[in-house]
Parts: C-alpha cells; structure tokens; sequence
C-alpha cells in the first residue's frame, strides 16, 4: 500500500530531493540544538583501597616474574576493576592480554581483527 502511494508522489524537478544534489543553504551542516556539558556526567572512578592495594601487589609479581609482559603501573582502581591488561613489546602495538578474573579466562586480543 505505501509502495503505491510512493509511485503517485510528484516531486517538482528542480528541489533537491528530485535532483539529488543539495541546495547551496544544505551543503555545511549547521547545528540545531546543544547538548548541555554536564561534569558530573562523565565517569570518574572512586577508589577502593582494597582493590588499589590488590592492583599493586598484582603488579609486584607480575613485573618481578613476568617482566615481558609490561604491566601497566596501576593507578587508584574502583571496585569493580578486575581486568589487568598486558602489552608485550615481543606482541606488537595490536595485541594484547587481558586477565578476566570474575570470569577466570585470560584473553588475547587484536585490535581492528574484526575489520579484517
């Protein structure tokens, strides 16, 4: 039904909907409405003494007996923060390991491997 109410609608041929081509008015985006910055909005951790005091000693054993492994130096972790990554040098810039605790897996990972 709507196909057919398509095949009757006229459009004048010189808008640019009938052309394809935008009018000059068209053709730099102009912004309509603003979005309003909010701080508070934006994701900022809250330490958990606990979980940064376990990040520390993770590391500790990590760089002592894996140092190739190149553990980042954690900083001030929250609570649910349970995903230390590793980025060998021997791997490259697109890979990396990353220990999933809650999920007792560790994963390898290639950046853009879906891209390819």
């Amino acid at each position: 039904m709507l196909a057919r109410w398509l095949d009757r609608l006229v459009l004048p041929g010189k808008t640019s909907t009938a052309t394809g081509h935008p009018s000059d008015e068209h053709k730099s985006p102009k912004l309509i409405c603003r979005v309003p910055f909010f701080p508070s909005r934006l994701y900022s951790p809250v330490a958990d003494e606990d979980v940064t005091q376990f990040w520390s000693a993770y590391w500790e054993v990590s760089s002592r007996n894996f140092p190739a492994l190149k553990m980042p130096h954690p900083g001030i972790k929250p609570s649910n923060a349970d995903w230390p990554d590793f980025r060998a040098d021997e791997l490259g810039k697109d890979f990396n390991i990353v220990h999933k605790m809650a999920q007792g897996v560790v994963d390898f990972q290639i950046r853009g491997a879906l891209k390819r």
